[in-house]
């Protein structure tokens, strides 16, 4: 219990490690997983309202109900009610009793929901990707894998939901583009190894300016 006390991450809110994580007023920000919103209100707080556009993804009807309206004061952002993978296809989840933001795909669920891709859905540069879909990372990873390749975008990607994703997600991305640095953070609590985070970071767009940062290293 010690041990995961000491490596959780509590200098920064989770997802914006602002030692390593930059953005400006051009940003296009992927929540795919987006939930209520609160990884995008999150976002905003920590880098002062700096966006171009934010691309909100959320799978569950009755969340994502509260996602627009949590959102809706907020201009360019694009709340849409589908799942992400790697084709555009028809999915099914099963609702989680006990908090909807663990709903997860199955192949035969009460739910059905249309899905598609990144690379099909958004046809501008995207900035940073963050990902939180219950285990379906590698699908959705698949489905960005032209964003990838041409605009190296950073990625924001939890990797606990499944035991490979710890290593295969990394090695996915680096088959994708080489030129990534690597970090992982644990925003979970001292009993549980949950919410951790990899991310993987542009080498060429590291060392940007973050003027959204005071003197005190936070904005």
């Amino acid at each position: 219990m010690e041990t995961i006390k000491f490596g959780l991450e509590r200098n920064y809110d989770h997802y914006f490690d602002l030692d390593i994580l930059s953005n400006n007023q051009n940003t296009v920000f992927v929540d795919i997983g987006a939930y209520t919103g609160d990884t995008i209100l999150s976002y905003l707080k920590n880098y002062n309202h700096q966006y171009k556009r934010i691309y909100a993804y959320e799978m569950t009807n009755d969340t994502f109900y509260k996602l627009k309206n949590n959102l809706k004061k907020y201009e360019n952002i694009i709340c849409k009610n589908i799942a992400i993978s790697d084709k555009k296809e028809i999915l099914y989840f099963s609702d989680n009793n006990n908090d909807a933001s663990a709903n997860f795909i199955t192949d035969k669920g009460e739910n059905k929901i249309e899905a598609t891709t990144i690379d099909a859905d958004i046809n501008e540069k995207i900035d940073i990707i963050k990902m939180d879909i219950e285990g379906y990372e590698q699908k959705a990873l698949i489905g960005c894998k032209k964003h990838i390749k041409e605009e190296h975008p950073n990625l924001l990607i939890s990797v606990y939901h499944n035991h490979e994703d710890l290593w295969k997600i990394p090695k996915m991305i680096e088959d994708m583009y080489h030129d990534y640095d690597y970090y992982l953070r644990c925003y979970g609590n001292n009993i549980f190894p949950t919410e951790v985070v990899l991310f993987a970071i542009n080498k060429k767009v590291y060392q940007i300016d973050k003027p959204y940062l005071t003197q005190n290293g936070r904005g």
